[in-house]
């Protein structure tokens, strides 16, 4: 089992242990049917911000600037509401797209492919604020944490194209949205996301060869669905 197969079922272990059982749930019958485990999909973009990268190749040293546009984003996960709180289990796949990058240390010709793919596995947190915009409409704040796979394609330095591995980094996001009672069991939501990635080493897949792409942040918009089950 790899390591972020692992980090996803502890995350999914994570909501169990934080769901109480129904027999404990407390609450009328109206308030007993808000709780419980739901589904959630949501669908949109991601637009990563403009970012800083270095390589060390055999000895001489290469720094740059890539720049993004927006590319796709999915979501799906589980969670548990208990009623103005809940907590979920997410994966999120995301597209970093590529419009170009630079060198600016030796000059040197690079060449980069269309981006890098992310697949993020995060726990949140979300506080729901009823009755403030009718009994439908609910507004939601959150934010979690997780880890992330990047997955980049290749890259051309001074005439050279690497095969670049994929790496690990530690993540974390920050939510704001709205919620539309559909019904009973089905809730339509909106929401925008800030998120943000640790410094990620760089494998070149070649002896002499290492890099890292620096902190990065991105600005993102879900339209999903979520079913109460």
């Amino acid at each position: 089992m790899t390591g972020f197969k692992k980090a996803f079922l502890a995350l999914g272990i994570c909501v169990a242990a934080a769901a109480p059982s129904p027999v404990f749930a407390g609450g009328g019958p109206g308030e007993q049917d808000s709780k419980g485990w739901y589904f959630t999909l949501g669908a949109g973009v991601d637009e990563v911000h403009d970012g800083r990268w270095d390589a060390d190749i055999s000895g001489t040293k290469y720094s740059g600037e890539t720049q993004f546009d927006a590319g796709g984003a999915f979501d799906a996960g589980i969670g548990y509401d208990f009623g103005d709180f809940r907590v979920e289990g997410t994966v999120i796949r995301s597209r970093g797209k590529l419009r170009g990058c630079t060198e600016d240390l030796q000059n040197a010709v690079v060449s980069c492919e269309e981006g890098f793919n992310t697949t993020s596995y995060m726990a949140s947190a979300y506080f729901d604020v009823p009755n403030v915009a009718g009994e439908k409409w609910t507004p939601y704040l959150g934010g979690g944490f997780g880890t992330a796979t990047i997955d980049p394609d290749d890259v051309t330095i001074a005439g050279t194209t690497y095969a670049l591995e994929n790496e690990q980094t530690f993540t974390w996001h920050f939510k704001g949205g709205v919620s539309y009672l559909f019904s009973e069991n089905t809730d339509f939501f909106g929401e925008l996301i800030y998120k943000s990635f640790s410094k990620t080493d760089i494998d070149y897949n070649v002896a002499g060869a290492s890099g890292s792409l620096d902190p990065h942040t991105s600005w993102g918009a879900r339209l999903g669905a979520r079913y109460r089950f």
